[in-house]
């Protein structure tokens, strides 16, 4: 009799169209026109669908290194050229729960299991509850 090994082989994760059911809308803010300067427009940029879920521990220490707080971690369909996030941006996930929160975005990485992925930390300061 032959020894069978066993086949072991790395399967990865596939975020799947069923995964991204959160709306989510990214924000980019800038300087109100007028004579005060100091006001801010936030205008809608991109809109898709995304997978959200709590912070990872990496993602939290990641925050804490910027002096922010993660609150959630959210993966999208990498936009390629139709618009590449910025930390300056702001994001508002489009759930009940969520009542229109703007949320900033601590940190943005590509998922390296997953291509065609991006990972988007976001959170707030963390004096900020």
């Amino acid at each position: 009799m032959k020894n069978q090994k066993p086949n072991y082989s790395y399967k990865k994760p596939e975020l799947t169209n069923g995964d991204l059911v959160t709306p989510v809308r990214f924000y980019s803010s800038r300087v109100k026109p007028g004579l005060d300067g100091r006001d801010t427009i936030n205008e809608a940029v991109y809109f898709s669908f995304a997978k959200v879920s709590p912070p990872s521990m990496k993602d939290i220490e990641l925050a804490t290194n910027v002096k922010m707080t993660a609150r959630t971690t959210i993966r999208i369909r990498d936009p390629l050229d139709a618009y590449q996030p910025s930390t300056k941006d702001l994001v508002v996930i489009e759930d009940s729960r969520e009542k229109g929160r703007f949320w900033k975005i601590v940190a943005i990485r590509p998922d390296y299991d997953d291509r065609n992925v991006l990972v988007v930390v976001i959170g707030g300061p963390q004096n900020e509850r």
